[in-house]
């Protein structure tokens, strides 16, 4: 990376082949309210290459988000996380209790 480069620099641009349907979501997206402020930095006067930019970024949001998801799902499963977590929560409440019978 360059010394001016920044992270949202991009370093290479790439062809991306868009199917008859892509160009239809495409089109859907520039022209939906909703879904494009469901984006980053984009809006209706976007280009077709900062709007294919943003979906791709959604996209990746999205991976990130269902990964955490699973590595949650993979706790839960695990009994000694579960237990731990379950000791945690509950010496919480129990503090939360001691110090909310101050009030009476």
């Amino acid at each position: 990376m360059s010394a001016l480069a920044t992270p949202s620099t991009p370093r290479r641009r790439l062809s991306v082949p868009l199917t008859d349907r892509d160009e239809e979501e495409l089109r859907v997206v520039r022209r939906s309210p909703v879904r494009l402020s469901a984006l980053i930095d984009v809006d209706a006067r976007a280009s077709d290459a900062q709007l294919v930019h943003a979906v791709f970024e959604a996209g990746l949001e999205h991976l990130r988000e269902a990964e955490e998801a699973a590595e949650y799902v993979a706790l839960a499963a695990d009994d000694e996380w579960a237990d731990e977590e379950r000791r945690r929560r509950e010496g919480r409440a129990r503090a939360g209790r001691r110090g909310g019978s101050s009030s009476r």
